[in-house]
């Protein structure tokens, strides 16, 4: 056993699992995972160049940066479909097939996947930034997300918060689904409910805050309807939990069966839907939500945050669930795309990477100050700022987070063998 544990531990085992994907991945659900980090990275690394400029000048650079690249905000959506997704497959699966969920080793399995890495991410944080670290109980108890953003130390990880929140939350909520609602379609409807429960918190949440567009991203006396925004609407797991929700729907219609049938028999619907998906995403993303000279009408920035997010996480789910199953040559041009090689490694190594990259951000621009190299066009820090992240998630993939994975695995294998004896 001993042997086994240092062998899938090793580092061999970790770059063939950074490469290799198994048989039972979902290639395009990794292509949307690896375009979401790099999309964040990409955000980031034009926000955090604005605070090395005077108020005057960061207004301007802010506004001027392209509306996509500003949108990474939508990013976190798609982990949060994604993470909906593969959570809701995984237990529901499981109860499908045992009529019952594990959840002392759900838990398990999530404390070996996430935290080990994050507990080094933040002493790595509080050693090189150490920005109120004063705060990070709060991290390693998830509730940073319930923290005033000013004083949130590793602010960006207030998405991991959420997500952990409903790791929580989820197993028992999925239980008491099945126990008090019979059927599948039942089941669903009840979902969607939740889903139009989400919209209306979020309406009252815009309303009671009187959070209007646009939202400034530079400091300056704009700034405090940018700390209204983020912490009563933007960082909080009741405005949220509904781009989760996308993804547990998008998991349960996976696993009800017969989309492949639907998708091919109504080839021309689907795809149109496809197209409208992404248009509405799109006119999303290039919405000027942070240009701080844009004009929004009370009613038109209303109706936009409480449905943006949403929306938004609607589409993805709808793309996901459509490159599982590709009809026609649309489809299954959208599910080569997604599924790239290339795309893999890069979704594998997108945890340890989002929990680092914020600090080699950082440390980048003070480098870039200290050498006089400020002013080197933007796009050298969009190449060098995220491949440096890269790089750096991958030294704690390999050190850290694989080994624990392994571990874990191999708890896994060992407990299915101990099952298999008893019932012999």
């Amino acid at each position: 056993m001993t042997r086994r544990v240092l062998q899938i531990i090793g580092a061999r085992e970790s770059l063939s699992r950074l490469f290799v994907p198994p048989a039972s991945n979902f290639l395009p659900v990794d292509g949307l995972r690896a375009i979401s980090i790099l999309w964040i990275m990409l955000t980031h690394v034009v926000w955090y160049r604005s605070p090395l400029m005077t108020p005057e000048a960061a207004a301007s650079f802010l506004d001027s940066a392209p509306r996509w690249i500003m949108a990474g905000q939508f990013a976190v959506d798609v982990f949060f479909v994604i993470s909906g997704f593969l959570i809701a497959f995984m237990l529901m699966r499981e109860h499908r097939a045992r009529d019952t969920i594990d959840v002392k080793r759900f838990y398990a399995r999530r404390f070996l996947r996430l935290m080990p890495a994050y507990f080094v991410a933040l002493a790595v944080y509080c050693l090189a930034v150490g920005v109120n670290c004063d705060m990070v109980w709060s991290n390693i108890v998830y509730v940073n997300n319930f923290v005033p953003i000013g004083r949130q130390a590793m602010p960006w990880a207030w998405s991991l918060a959420i997500e952990e929140q409903f790791y929580l939350v989820f197993p028992a909520f999925l239980l008491l689904v099945f126990y008090r609602i019979q059927g599948r379609r039942r089941r669903l409807r009840f979902l969607f409910l939740l889903l139009g429960i989400g919209v209306l918190i979020r309406a009252w949440a815009v309303h009671h805050w009187d959070i209007q567009l646009p939202i400034s991203l530079a400091i300056g006396d704009e700034t405090h309807r940018l700390v209204t925004w983020a912490d009563q609407l933007y960082i909080k797991p009741h405005t949220r939990f509904g781009s989760l929700l996308c993804g547990v729907i998008a998991a349960a219609l996976h696993l009800r069966g017969g989309l492949g049938r639907f998708f091919d028999r109504y080839r021309v619907l689907a795809g149109a839907a496809l197209i409208g998906a992404l248009v509405m995403a799109g006119f999303l993303v290039m919405a000027p939500v942070h240009v701080s000279t844009a004009q929004w009408s009370p009613r038109t920035s209303a109706l936009f945050l409480v449905f943006d997010h949403y929306v938004f996480s609607a589409a993805v789910a709808y793309v996901l669930l459509y490159s599982l199953y590709p009809a026609g040559p649309v489809g299954r041009a959208l599910s080569r795309l997604l599924s790239v090689r290339v795309l893999y490694p890069i979704a594998q190594l997108s945890y340890c990477t989002y929990l680092l990259h914020v600090i080699v951000i950082i440390r980048l621009y003070a480098l870039a100050v200290s050498y006089g190299l400020l002013d080197l066009p933007l796009g050298v820090f969009y190449v060098v700022g995220p491949a440096l992240s890269l790089l750096a998630g991958f030294g704690l993939y390999v050190l850290v987070e694989r080994p624990f994975m392994s571990l874990r695995d191999v708890r896994v294998a060992y407990t299915a063998r101990q099952e298999a004896r008893t019932k012999a």
